[in-house]
């Protein structure tokens, strides 16, 4: 069982994308939780996504994608989780390791920064 504290104090909100705890490794025989705590205080908008790196300590980070079908071709988004109403609340993302990467990192933005902050951020799992 994998159980990890991605932060020891509670973290605020910017504009721009900020770690949120260090980066972690990712088993391809593992399910993923990942448990945050939001208080939302004057932040609007509270974002947060997951980044992939192809090796711990690697500067480079890659956004996970969407893709949406399009007329002329597919077109190919940065993803990540927005908090759908500006209040307090506690959200669970559940998610595979899969060995197509093996490093990450999670990362949060606001899209107005208010006083608002991640209270908790724990990283769980379990072989599936």
């Amino acid at each position: 069982m994998v159980y990890k504290e991605l932060i020891s104090s509670a973290q605020g909100f910017t504009t721009s994308w900020v770690d949120l705890g260090e980066e972690f490794t990712l088993d391809k025989e593992v399910k993923y939780g990942l448990w945050l705590k939001l208080d939302v205080g004057t932040t609007v908008n509270p974002r947060f996504r997951i980044v992939a790196k192809l090796s711990k300590g690697d500067t480079d980070e890659y956004e996970l994608v969407t893709v949406s079908p399009a007329l002329t071709g597919n077109l190919v988004e940065g993803a990540f989780y927005e908090f759908n109403t500006d209040e307090d609340q506690n959200i669970l993302i559940d998610f595979a390791g899969n060995g197509v990467y093996s490093v990450a990192k999670v990362q949060i933005q606001a899209g107005t920064a208010g006083n608002g902050q991640i209270t908790s951020a724990i990283l769980t799992g379990s072989s599936y």
